[in-house]
């Protein structure tokens, strides 16, 4: 689990943080992720320009 301190450090909601996560992932190309309305589809969408550190991605890994 990612710890709910990064989702206040990269501004981001907790969706983002780990759709972002994951496809920083070596060999991961995209992520499919659902969404039941509009809104939960923009917000996912805005994962991809989520740019985390790449401590940040080792250290959670």
């Amino acid at each position: 689990m990612l710890p709910p301190q990064l989702m206040k450090q990269y501004e981001v909601s907790n969706a983002q943080l780990v759709i972002s996560w994951t496809i920083a992932q070596s060999g991961i190309t995209f992520a499919l992720c659902g969404a039941r309305t509009p809104e939960q589809a923009v917000e996912n969408a805005k994962a991809g320009q989520v740019m985390l550190d790449n401590e940040d991605i080792v250290k959670y890994k």
